[in-house]
This record gives structure tokens, sequence and C-alpha cells, in this order.
């Protein structure tokens, strides 16, 4: 079960990579430093995420089953609050833009923070997802061992997340 949570993380965060890499365009724009910047927001928030792993199994030392169970809620959760804010931004970004102090000097970090804000539902519980079920599935004498078919499974979720959402999620979203 484990290891199907671990390529089913890379599935989604792949997949909404490449979803939001086409999203982008719309609140980013179309030139180099917008991949670039979604591509460092998504890095970032998933170190943030993982980071953040270790602390919330301690807190559920007791509850694993329930705060794995909470994590995939919140995962969910966060796809859904993420889309609907993209939209409301891709809507309102204009005029918010015009109203921020020195908009052209730092239109860099400006595109930056509001990506990380729109992102942030998405990539920080998901990256917490990978490196939580590979603690929970492991004792300290088997870690490499079990490390390899967690890589290998979400590695294999990743690809396939790329493809599907690339050929044929993008058409629905």
């Amino acid at each position: 079960f484990l290891l199907l949570l671990s390529a089913l993380s890379g599935f989604c965060i792949l997949g909404a990579e490449v979803i939001y890499v086409r999203l982008s365009g719309f609140f980013l724009g179309n030139r180099i430093y917008a991949f670039s910047i979604l591509l460092a927001v998504v890095l970032i928030l998933l170190s943030l995420g993982a980071k953040g792993s270790g602390a919330l199994l301690v807190k559920m030392e007791k509850r694993k089953e329930e705060g794995l169970a909470s994590l995939l809620l919140f995962s969910a959760l966060g796809i859904m609050a993420s889309s609907n804010l993209v939209f409301l931004w891709i809507s309102i970004q204009s005029v918010a833009e015009s109203m921020l102090p020195c908009c052209e000097t730092f239109i860099l970090l400006y595109r930056f923070a509001e990506a990380f804000v729109l992102l942030m539902p998405v990539f920080l519980p998901l990256g917490m997802l990978f490196p939580l079920t590979l603690m929970l599935s492991v004792r300290n004498d088997e870690v490499g061992r079990m490390a390899g078919r967690f890589y290998l499974s979400n590695t294999a979720g990743s690809v396939a997340g790329s493809l599907f959402f690339g050929f044929y999620g993008v058409r629905f979203f």
C-alpha cells in the first residue's frame, strides 16, 4: 500500500507540474523566466514539505494511519483549492498587479510570490507524501533496500503522471 502511495505521489506531483506549466502561461507569462520561477517554486515547496514530513511523523506516532489519511485528504483539498485560486488570480491579476508599488522593477519577485502562494496548497502536502510513506515503511536495518523500491515506485508514478497529464489531462483542464 505504501509503495502504491509513493507511486501516486510521483503521479500527482509530475501531473500537477505539467498542468501548472500550461496554466502558468496565464499568470506568469510565456517567457523563459516563467518556467524557471515555476520550477523553483515547485522544488522549494517539495523540499519544505519533505522537511515537514518528519515533524508530522513525530506528531502522529500513535495514529499513523489517521495521519496518513489526513495528509491524503489535505493533498486532495490542496489540489482543488489551488486550481480555484489560479482561476481567481488569472481573472484579477492585471488589476491587482497594477496596484503594486514599482511593479516593473520587482516583477520577478512579485511573480515568484504569486506562484508560491498559488502552488503551495498542491506541492506542500504532496512534498510530504513520498518521504512519509518511506519513513512509515522501514525499520533502521532496511532503509537502503526500501528506499530503492520507493524511489523506483515514485519514479514510475512520475513518468506515468507526466505522460498522462501531458497527453490527456491538459485537454481536460
